[in-house]
């Protein structure tokens, strides 16, 4: 499994931590964890470290790993930082090849490697930067643009698709490539059992999520602001950071003040402990434009926090409408507010829709999701070792 390593990307150093490890999304180190638990699939998670030096094999929390150092010229790494560590990654490949490369995101290398890997090869997709690009547009050497133009280059490349949902399913059917249809794990943190949330006041409805235009927390506030209109009392909290820049979340944050002063709104920041937020919330509350999965409408429903989301993406896939939450018209604001004005104010509805949530949830476990993608990997290779 290649991944991107995110101290790589914001060029810091993985010797900043305590031991030497693949800095991922938690969701791709979830699956990574459960497959090789599992025992069954000899699993080496594979990326690069600048300061290696000859590729470093290790475990951490029981995976394999494999530090490869990028693609030096003359004692710096060649081309930029990206293209260094591709070619770094691609050579260790061709000396070390395995049976499959699945390659974790398209955007930067890992889809790439495992497109031109040589070897048969899976990318899952996580980011839709095509479809992205499409909505925000953007200068032709903007990230979006970049960032699609290597999707496109590595999904026409691979030999299949691993698609997150039905919404990734149905946009990669133009590559004519075989598909499989595997969401992300849930971390097993999200499915303890929550606290008792009887004695909560106000009411805590929360936003989990980047600040861009993307995401709309803009429209989460009108939403809200059509609810307290009405009568509905809770607060309304906002956690995470800026995506690319923070001048979109310092707009917010100050158009945001009025309500700020008044009680309203406050600002959590970012959190590496989102399960601990999500089993203190009352309602989780997403206006997402484009969502390839949602995975923090998973969370919240992991924690038993029912969920209002819009009716696009992989939110279609995850919650089942009028039981553990509600999806929207994204452009019909009244519906999402009368939807959280009924959650507050129905104690028993909102405590079915909590049992529900969870049990909804419990279907992304970890090992359940390392199961189908075991399944895809023997189907895949059997299928690719017949004679044509």
């Amino acid at each position: 499994m290649v991944v991107i390593d995110t101290h790589e990307v914001a060029g810091e150093f993985i010797g900043q931590l305590k031991e030497r490890r693949p800095v991922v999304h938690p969701v791709i180190w979830s699956l990574a964890r459960a497959l090789s638990a599992r025992g069954t699939v000899a699993l080496k998670v594979i990326y690069a470290d600048s300061r290696a030096r000859r590729p470093t094999r290790h475990r951490v929390e029981g995976v394999s790993c494999v530090a490869v150092p990028p693609f030096f010229l003359g004692g710096k790494v060649m081309g930029t930082a990206m293209l260094g560590r591709a070619l770094g990654l691609l050579r260790y490949l061709r000396k070390n090849p395995v049976d499959l490369v699945h390659g974790q995101g398209t955007e930067r290398e890992a889809g790439l490697v495992a497109a031109f890997s040589g070897l048969p090869s899976l990318v899952t997709l996580h980011g839709n930067f095509s479809e992205i690009s499409k909505i925000f547009g953007g200068p032709l050497w903007g990230y979006y643009s970049i960032a699609s133009f290597l999707e496109k280059v590595a999904l026409k490349k691979v030999g299949g698709i691993i698609c997150i949902s039905d919404y990734v399913r149905k946009i990669t059917a133009k590559y004519k490539k075989p598909q499989f249809l595997i969401p992300n794990a849930l971390r097993t943190e999200f499915l303890q059992e929550p606290a008792a949330r009887a004695n909560i006041h106000p009411p805590r409805v929360i936003y989990m999520g980047t600040f861009d235009p993307r995401k709309r927390p803009d429209i989460v506030l009108r939403i809200c602001e059509l609810a307290w209109q009405a009568g509905a009392v809770f607060v309304l909290g906002f956690y995470g950071g800026s995506g690319f820049g923070k001048d979109y979340q310092e707009k917010f944050k100050a158009y945001c003040q009025p309500h700020v002063k008044a009680g309203r709104v406050f600002f959590g920041g970012f959190t590496q402990e989102p399960w601990k937020v999500w089993a203190t919330a009352t309602i989780g509350i997403s206006a997402s434009q484009e969502e390839s999965f949602g995975m923090n409408i998973l969370e919240a429903l992991g924690a038993g926090t029912p969920v209002i989301a819009p009716r696009v993406g992989g939110a279609i896939d995850i919650v089942r409408h009028g039981k553990c939450g509600f999806l929207y018209d994204p452009e019909n604001l009244r519906t999402p507010a009368q939807a959280l004005r009924q959650l507050l104010r129905n104690k028993t509805l909102w405590k079915a829709f909590s049992r529900s949530a969870r049990q909804r949830a419990a279907e992304f476990r970890p090992g359940e999701i390392a199961g189908m993608t075991e399944k895809v990997y023997h189907g895949f290779l059997n299928r690719n070792s017949r004679p044509k």
